[in-house]
This record gives C-alpha cells, structure tokens and sequence, in this order.
C-alpha cells in the first residue's frame, strides 16, 4: 500500500486546538496550576487579551509561579495596550501603591537587587494616567484610586470637589475602599466641615461589606456620639469584627472598651489581652495603655510589670514612656526607688517638650532630688512650661520667688496669670494674700473661682470666712458649715478635722459630742494630722497623661 507523504507531513504539522477559556478555569480550578500556566500562555500569545490580564494575576498572586510583580506589570501592560479596562485599573494600582521591594539608594545587597527586579516603584504620574482611562471607563476601582490621588494630591493637583465625585460613583456601585474613603471625607479635618451623617452611613455600608477599618471608624462614631444610630454595645461588636480581623488601633479602643465596662462587662484581664495584642504589633498607645492598666486599674496593681512595660516605650525614646518611668523610681514603685535614674528618664521626656516632663524637671531642680537644687534652673525651667501652655507654670514661680522672701508686684502677676488659665492654686494664694492685706471681699471672690474649679481648699477657705464675718456677705454659720460638709464629701482632711474641732469645741456652733465624734472618726481614717486654720493649697498634682 502506497502511504501519501505529502498527507501525513500535513496531518503531523495540523496545529494543535487553542485552549478555551473553559479549560482555563478547569485547570485553576484544580489548582493544577503548571497546565494551568501553560494553557494561559499558549492563548495569551495567540493575542487573547483576557489571558494575558490572567497571567498577570499568576504572577501577582504567586499563582504556581514565582511571584514578580515586574512580570505581572508586564503582562498587565499587554492586556492594557489592547483597551482591557480592567488592565487600566490594575496599573494605576500598581503604580499607585507600587509592589514588593522598595528602591533604597546606595543599596547594593544581593539580596536587595534581586527583590527589587521583582518588583514596582511608585510612579504616581502612571498612576494618574492609567486609573484616569478606568474611570472614565465607569470601573469603580480606577475611580476610587483616581479620587484618592486627588485627595492627597498624588500625580495631580489636589481636588476635594473631584475626589468627593469619583469616590461617590465608586461607593454607589459598592466600591468598599470608596465607601470607606467618603466616610473619612465626611468626617471632616483640614479645614472641611464635618458631615456626620454622611459619614455614618458610608462607614455603615463599608463594615456591612465587612471592611475592618470602616467597622473601627463606625464604631468610633458611636462612642463619640456623633452617630445617629447605634449603642457602645455596637461598638463593641464593630471593634471586636475589626480587632479579631488584624486591625490594631480596633485592638486599642476594644482593650479601652473592656478596661472601661462600656458595651460589655469590664474585664480587666481581656483588656489586658488586646493591649498586649496591639503592643507587640508596635502600637505604642497601646504599650503605655497596658502600662497605666497594670499600674492603675490592675487588683492589686502590678507596678513591676507596669515598670517593664514603661521602661519598654522609654527604651525605644516614647518621651510618655521616660517621663512614667521616671515617677516610678521617683516613688520606688516596681524599681527601687532612685532620685538620679528618675530624673535622667524626665530629662529625657523634657528634652522632647513633653510638658508634664518640663514641670516635673523644674520642680525636682527647686526641691534637689536628684540633682543639686538650683532655683534659678527651676524657675527658667517652669517659664519653659508656661509658654507650653502649662497651668501652673506661673504659679509655682511666684512660690519660689516667694520662698525666695521675694515680695514684688511680679509675685502678684504671676499668680493672676496662673488663676486666668485655671490654676486653682494660685486662686488660693491669691486669697491668702488679699485677706492678709485684709481686703476679704477681694479673698473671697478668689476663693470663689478656686471652688468653681474644683478645689476643696476653696470651700475650706471661703468657710472659715463666712463663719468669721469676713465675707462681705453676712456672717453665717449654717452656710460655712454647709461649705465645710461640701469639702468633707470629697474626703478634704482639714475640713474634716475643722468640722470636728467646731463640733467639739461649740465655736460658731452649739457643742455637739455625737458630731464631733463623728467627724472625727471619718478625720482619722484619711488622715490623722489636724487642721484647723484657714490652709494655702497643696502643691497641684502633676499630670500622669493617663488615656
């Protein structure tokens, strides 16, 4: 039988069929990704358009392959220079966020070059040019892209009206990221003005379609009360969908949240889980927030652990961190107590203008704890603090210059200054001043606005002029005694112990041995030291900068 050679040289050579899209999908969908791979190249060089965004996403994804972000781009620029708009969105992402390994000048690593053949730098110009043709093209991806370069001005020139249009066509076909965005938008900062409502309902869409950040931002509204929809017990299950998904800030205000009993039953011991959480992922709000949990809401508080965890954010220079750190060792709370390491971690957080630093620095330099005491240094220091805004800044330099022996006008202006910025101190001292000048209207309008700022000392003070005759009002007892009983509610040992000494002694009211006895008892619980003259105000607390 004679066999045709021309037949079979032609049936051997017949092309072998283009796979189909099918077969594509049936090979990815096995994860049988080396046919997979095969078949997509095979059709993507037959000019297939679809397959070459597909291979792209291969190599994006690691998909069976290595992943290089270089090669995808590459593929994904193919797909584009054919019009596929989807093509057109994925390069103004990349070029947008870029990929993999950034360019770091003067790096020669191996390991460097090799990384960084894999992948895409920023090009916010490319960006703009590609996510421009996707929206115009109607994609959702290329128009949220595009408002967020107009929002922070990236490749284009900064335009809220434009981003506030594409972000809004994005968000209605349910773009999450643009849902997200407007929300952040409406929420105001930078000179916009806030639209809460607005807000709300883009960052409810957004955590609808289970987006962390948006579930973190909702719940945020609602805590704040600028939701108008929604309880702290949403807020806590928002932060915790948020949390539990990676987002650590939602790791922060859920630890708050359980530390505070607010949407949920307090639980120490899970807020201390959540702080830990966010801590170790670097949040450093969130490692003081475990250090002042343990040190202050801890039973019985934890002061080496709180100690360590300070000294954690101190080390790594969190000016909060050393300031903490060094109240510690000034108290010999969880590290033995050390006036020189104290002052050298407040040194520190002054040297960063933390301003609770600043006047702890000033005040241990008058006092001479841990250094030698210098009045000079320490009032130079506490002028520092009150052009830092500091309360009682000018206050405590008209106590030194007064401990000075000191009498200047400037003593006087300096305690004006302090009481107009709130300082309850210095309206006491003012008080004292005026009423050894034995202008006593003058005292008791100081006295007045020390109560107003919550001071018992004020209360204390003004009572003891009321029961005197000294008010310009009338004498009253009853009034002064009310006033002492309101100083006394809030466990202010010398009203205690006048209350008592008033009682016992019958002065400016009937004897009384039942009350005396009584106030006594609640004066020796708080403190066993009598008081029973008019007293200047303690020395204010510093601030702890506690969240």
């Amino acid at each position: 039988m004679m066999v045709n050679l021309k037949d079979l040289f032609l049936k051997r050579t017949k092309p072998e069929p283009l796979p189909t899209p099918a077969d594509l999908d049936a090979a990815f969908g096995r994860q049988d990704f080396a046919t997979a791979i095969t078949l997509t190249r095979r059709l993507a060089d037959a000019g297939n358009v679809d397959a070459m965004y597909r291979l792209g996403e291969v190599y994006e994804h690691g998909l069976g392959a290595l992943q290089d972000f270089a090669q995808a781009l590459e593929w994904y620029q193919r797909a584009a220079d054919l019009d596929h708009a989807e093509a057109w969105a994925k390069l103004g992402d990349f070029y947008l966020a870029g990929r993999g390994q950034r360019a770091v000048e003067g790096d020669t690593g191996g390991t460097h070059r090799l990384l960084g053949l894999l992948s895409v730098q920023p090009d916010h110009d490319q960006a703009a040019h590609w996510n421009r043709k996707a929206a115009d093209a109607g994609l959702a991806t290329g128009q949220a892209h595009l408002a967020y370069q107009y929002v922070y001005g990236l490749g284009v020139e900064a335009d809220r009206a434009q981003a506030e249009r594409l972000f809004l066509a994005a968000a209605e076909q349910g773009n999450v990221f643009a849902q997200r965005c407007l929300g952040m938008l409406y929420a105001g900062g930078e000179d916009a003005e806030a639209r809460p409502d607005q807000s709300e309902r883009w960052f409810r869409a957004a955590s609808e379609a289970g987006d962390a950040a948006a579930c973190m931002a909702l719940a945020l509204l609602i805590i704040d009360g600028h939701a108008q929809q929604g309880s702290d017990a949403d807020a806590f299950r928002l932060l915790t969908r948020a949390a539990e998904d990676g987002q650590v800030e939602a790791m922060l205000y859920l630890g708050s949240l359980y530390r505070d009993g607010r949407g949920t039953a307090r639980d120490v011991s899970a807020a201390e889980t959540w702080f830990r959480r966010a801590s170790v992922r670097g949040n450093r709000n969130a490692t003081l927030s475990l250090g002042f949990l343990l040190t202050e809401a801890m039973e019985p508080r934890d002061y080496i652990s709180g100690a360590s965890v300070f000294r954690e954010a101190a080390e790594q220079g969190d000016p909060v961190g050393q300031f903490l750190l060094g109240k510690l060792y000034l108290a010999g709370l969880g590290v033995p107590q050390d006036d020189e390491k104290a002052l050298g971690w407040i040194r520190q957080a002054a040297e960063q203008d933390l301003l609770p630093a600043i006047e702890a620095l000033a005040a241990l330099t008058a006092g001479g704890r841990g250094v030698t005491a210098d009045r000079a240094t320490a009032i130079a220091l506490f002028k520092q603090a009150a052009q830092a805004g500091s309360i009682d800044a000018p206050y405590h330099i008209a106590m030194l210059m007064l401990d000075a022996g000191n009498d200047t006008p400037e003593i006087i202006t300096l305690l004006e200054d302090a009481a107009a910025r709130g300082s309850h101190a210095a309206c006491i001292q003012l008080g004292i001043i005026h009423a050894g000048r034995e202008d006593y209207a003058a005292a008791a309008r100081q006295y007045h606005q020390a109560t107003e700022l919550g001071s018992a000392d004020g209360l204390f003070n003004l009572a003891f002029l009321r029961l005197r005759g000294l008010d310009p009002a009338p004498a009253d007892a009853r009034s002064g005694l009310e006033l002492l009983e309101e100083a006394a509610a809030r466990d202010h040992g010398p009203s205690l112990w006048a209350l008592h000494n008033l009682y016992r002694d019958g002065e400016y009211v009937a004897r009384d041995d039942a009350k005396a006895d009584h106030w006594h008892k609640r004066a020796m619980a708080l403190s066993p030291a009598p008081a029973d003259q008019p007293a200047a105000e303690t020395q204010p607390e510093l601030e702890t900068l506690a969240p």
